[in-house]
């Protein structure tokens, strides 16, 4: 016999000052059994919440709305929460506009304006010490804070976090912003930013490679939008990049490929082969006028390049979405697919499109068999990447397909005929791909560009949180738990972003003005698989 599985919460009684903590049923089984939460109430809503690796602490960042609750006012509190325990250590005031804050081991990291730095203790909110500096790497592993002076300066400071003792100087400009960072090892950091750093973590020590990674050289009527006027370590949020001048395009560069001890990477004017010290291997000029933010991968000994035929008004470290991603996104330059010898650098082909294009909008490469489809605005491609030909781009049947807007990467489902089970949707063959439309629909697309499939959006659940077997999947509203079987457990109503902090999981409510806490051990019970099926 089915073991029935129950979601079960210890009931708490004590009380958090900013509102009482209760129980809310987040859902409900097959077996008709409520699954219910521990959950915290703010006065106000609940724009954003960060907590640590813990689950102990949280920062939470509460707004208001305007008169007409169309939009947020731009001041509101931020609250500092021990959650076990169920007490607020300490609020302050916080305008979003001007205001970044990140929750840290230390206390949480405050920048005003992007020009004052504190950090505040995490149990009461005093500040520990205070500095005019643009902060732009929280190394948590090593509790170190990397930061400017200001906007214009090209010395990279290094602090202690607790302390804010100044431990190195290192010169790494910024004109055109950051274009990446990571660890290369355990002591060394790769910074792309007006060139290429190696940076000891230990003591700012490396070897540079400069290079130019943006352009002021622009004069396109491009809107800059309201996303903000601060600098992206903290939120997310930048307008323009430091020290360029309104009028600067950027990430004209492409991602660092990393090949054991080379890292190849292109920038408007060169792609590059260097090795672990930045010394160059080889390089071959790229025509400036074409060239700018690409992507670069690699296929047996070959080497290809994706030039997209667009830059940002602002660096991709500081969009987190895909919106924002879009609404900074400008043309330059000219979409061309180019193939290299990775060994040498010599040139086996360099394809523009033969039609005029603006921009490649996406691309989804199929690796197992060597070949890339290109997504535009009004039309789409297919090439094999082994073939110089020139690339033709089909046009697409709007009418009867609706607009182009990208191509699905994520897992989907569709519900069975009989309401307890699900389907996941995968390709017909390796050949064929998933693209979506304006309309949401999802369509399957082969090698010849014929739709062989379309998928209305309200048939459609796309996975929300995998875990240890259990999946939930969500459309619109509707949510469900199911499990490797792919059979339905459980009903659930936590539309939001899940967080796992080690056997729980955070959400929020629907209107947003509840922290949410369950069980992992109580949503994800023991389980008994008929059939079971692996993904």
């Amino acid at each position: 016999m089915k073991r029935m599985l129950y979601l079960f919460v210890c009931l708490l009684i004590l009380a958090l000052p900013i509102s009482a903590q209760n129980q809310v049923v987040v859902g409900l089984t097959t077996e008709g059994k409520e699954l219910k939460a521990r959950s915290f109430e703010f006065d106000g809503r609940i724009r954003d919440y960060k907590m640590d690796t813990t689950g102990t602490f949280f920062m939470v960042k509460i707004g208001h709305l305007t008169k007409n609750e169309q939009s947020y006012k731009n001041k509101g509190e931020l609250v500092v929460i021990d959650f076990p325990a169920g007490k607020e250590l300490w609020k302050r005031k916080m305008n979003y506009m001007t205001d970044q804050f990140a929750l840290l081991p230390e206390g949480v990291l405050f920048n005003s304006k992007g020009v004052k730095s504190s950090l505040l203790d995490l149990q009461t909110g005093v500040s520990k010490w205070n500095k005019k500096i643009l902060p732009y790497i929280l190394d948590r592993e090593d509790n170190k804070l990397w930061a400017y002076k200001n906007g214009a300066s090209k010395k990279l400071e290094c602090y202690e976090m607790n302390s804010g003792e100044l431990l190195w100087t290192r010169e790494v400009p910024h004109t055109y912003g950051w274009n990446y960072h990571g660890l290369v090892d355990d002591s060394t950091r790769l910074i792309v930013s007006d060139g290429m750093h190696l940076v000891n973590i230990n003591n700012g020590s490396g070897e540079s490679y400069p290079m130019i990674t943006g352009t002021t050289n622009y004069t396109g009527a491009v809107a800059l939008g309201a996303l903000g006027v601060l600098t992206g370590v903290l939120t997310g949020f930048s307008a323009v990049p430091i020290g360029a001048g309104v009028n600067a395009v950027v990430e004209l560069t492409s991602n660092v490929l990393r090949d054991d001890t080379l890292f190849y990477f292109a920038n408007r004017t060169q792609l590059l082969c260097l090795d672990n010290q930045l010394k160059m291997k080889w390089g071959y000029p790229l025509p400036e006028d074409l060239t700018s933010h690409s992507q670069l991968f690699d296929y047996g000994e070959r080497l290809y390049m994706i030039n997209y035929g667009s830059g940002y008004r602002t660096n991709l470290r500081d969009l987190p979405s895909v919106y924002e991603k879009k609404m900074m996104e400008v043309n330059i330059g000219r979409p061309f697919i180019a193939c290299f010898d990775k060994n040498t650098g010599k040139n086996i082909y360099l394809n523009q499109l033969t039609k005029k294009k603006d921009r490649i909008e996406d691309a989804c490469l199929k690796g197992e068999r060597n070949t890339l489809y290109l997504l535009f605005d009004d039309g789409i491609s297919f090439c094999q990447l082994s073939d110089s030909s020139e690339i033709e781009v089909s046009s697409w049947d709007e009418k009867n397909n609706g607009k182009l807007q990208g191509f699905v990467y994520n897992s989907f489902y569709m519900e069975n005929a009989d309401s307890i089970s699900f389907n996941r949707i995968t390709p017909s063959d390796s050949a064929s791909c998933f693209v979506y439309n304006d309309r949401y629909e999802i369509l399957e697309i082969d090698e010849q560009m014929e739709v062989i499939r379309t998928y209305q959006p309200e048939s459609l659940f796309f996975s929300d949180l995998n875990w240890d077997g259990y999946s939930i999947i969500s459309r619109g509203r509707t949510q469900y738990l199911i499990v490797f079987n792919r059979k339905k457990i459980a009903e659930l109503y936590i539309p939001f972003d899940l967080f796992v902090i080690k056997d729980r999981v955070f959400t929020l409510n629907e209107e947003r003005t509840k922290l949410l806490e369950i069980s992992l051990k109580e949503l994800f019970p023991e389980r008994i698989i008929e059939d079971p099926v692996c993904e």
